[in-house]
């Protein structure tokens, strides 16, 4: 298998993400391990009205471990896969596995997990290493912990706590 990590909607418009410094501490550590074994990294990067292109909503978060180098697919629709380059870009680099972490949870992470596993594409969920918001309805921590809950078989790694 040649894996890729797909890194989510870490924008500074995107939040206040629950446990962001936990989370973005995950997530750049995966991003250098994915660097030392010369794995691909592929950010995206979200777009609409309220993340308009090179806006300051729509910048990465300062504190992302993102090259001015790295891969960055834009998109407009919560499947990351949804009329974007990702697909192609996945076929040229020979990818046949995805790690998935960023953000929201609910939104973007969830449709994207969906797409790529119905897609043929060996999945695992990065564990404390996506987020989202609290809504009226639920806390961020309950939401994370629900959909961990769904993609848990997905990944080899150890519960959400």
């Amino acid at each position: 298998m040649t894996k890729a990590l797909l890194v989510i909607d870490l924008q500074n418009g995107v939040g206040p993400l629950f446990e962001f410094e936990k989370i973005i501490q995950n997530i750049n550590q995966r991003i250098c391990e994915f660097r030392e074994k010369a794995e691909p990294i592929i950010f995206i990067q979200h777009q609409s009205v309220g993340l308009a292109e090179g806006s300051e909503p729509w910048q990465f978060v300062s504190e992302l471990a993102i090259k001015p180098d790295d891969i960055v697919i834009a998109k407009t629709q919560g499947n990351a896969f949804y009329k974007t380059e990702l697909k192609q870009t996945l076929d040229n680099l020979g990818i046949d596995a995805l790690e998935i972490c960023g953000a929201q949870t609910e939104y973007c992470v969830d449709a994207t997990v969906k797409a790529a596993y119905y897609a043929g594409y060996q999945i695992s969920v990065t564990p404390n290493a996506f987020s989202t918001v609290d809504t009226q309805e639920f806390p961020a921590s309950k939401i994370n912990k629900f959909y961990w809950g769904m993609w848990s078989w997905l990944s080899e790694s150890s519960p959400l706590v």
